[in-house]
């Protein structure tokens, strides 16, 4: 499974953006869209695509003025791209990205791709986790977002089973309300060199996933014996607040469902850590992302 599937598939200081451009860069990148040498037009494409939406007036102008075909294609590729993560789809782009700008690998594991989720839990993801601008934010400038499809990654025979389910039909459903939403997300985070230092799966609301993010980033930075040692002191914490919470719903009577709610979901949030993801923690970038296709099929069985 994991030498043929996968293998076809993938055949400090956490540093930020460098800052906008002069007037003066920016019409240089403009104009090398259209240059004669393939390497510099990308690397001019590349600078541009970190932009973000306060740019889209000055892209917008340079695309109405550019007459070379290739240079508008380029721009408005740029253009659908602003205010989106800028996801790489292969372990191996990632950590190279990592390595050129020193920065830890964020991988999220989902069913589909970031335009076209499959089932419930990738489609909450998009729409809930990762739309919310702070996380785009984080996603763009403090990290490299990889993106890894589990259907796709797990062969086409699961590709098979999974059949046309969509997020809105009761099989579509099915991964999440029977307990399988583990398996059809996993969210990492690893160091620039490529080793995992967290890791949590299943579905979350944008202001959990983003602290636990958060949570790795800096533990990628500490490096992984510091790392190793901080999950566990998170861990410990949020067990020991999930029961504090238990005691104060417990003596109000269980009449504070919104403390009860958080209270279920650290907990869930605990089994997370020690669970399949636990395995996960200290691995190598694509191993871990093997072991995380494989936690995901049969699961998959779950949405017929």
């Amino acid at each position: 499974m994991k030498t043929l599937a996968i293998a076809a598939l993938f055949a400090l200081s956490v540093p930020v953006l460098a800052g906008d451009p002069s007037p003066e860069r920016f019409a240089v990148l403009v104009r090398q869209l259209a240059a004669d040498d393939a390497e510099m037009r990308q690397a001019a494409q590349e600078e541009l695509s970190a932009l973000d939406e306060s740019w889209r007036g000055r892209l917008d102008e340079a695309l109405k003025a550019a007459a070379d075909p290739e240079a508008a294609a380029r721009l408005r590729e740029i253009l659908q791209g602003l205010g989106r993560p800028r996801w790489v789809f292969t372990p191996e782009k990632a950590l190279a990205e990592a390595k050129r700008s020193g920065r830890p690998v964020v991988v999220v594991c989902a069913t589909g791709t970031p335009d076209t989720a499959r089932l419930a839990a990738a489609s909450r993801l998009l729409s809930q986790t990762l739309a919310p601008a702070e996380t785009v934010k984080l996603l763009r400038e403090r990290c490299v977002p990889l993106w890894v499809d589990l259907a796709s990654a797990a062969g086409e025979g699961v590709e098979q089973r999974l059949g046309n389910f969509c997020p809105d039909t009761d099989e579509g459903r099915a991964l999440v309300d029977e307990g399988s939403e583990e398996m059809a997300v996993e969210t990492m985070v690893c160091t620039a060199s490529g080793k995992v230092v967290h890791a949590f799966g299943g579905w979350w609301s944008a202001e959990f996933w983003r602290a636990e993010v958060e949570k790795g980033l800096a533990w990628a930075v500490a490096g992984e014996e510091k790392a190793a040692a901080a999950r566990k002191e998170s861990h410990d914490a949020i067990l020991a607040e999930a029961s504090r919470l238990d005691e104060e719903v417990k003596a109000g009577g269980g009449k504070d469902p919104a403390r009860a709610h958080r209270a279920e979901s650290l907990h869930t949030l605990s089994r997370r850590y020690a669970g399949y993801s636990h395995s996960k923690i200290g691995r190598e970038l694509a191993p871990a992302v093997e072991d995380a296709v494989e936690d995901f099929v049969g699961r998959e069985f779950k949405c017929g």
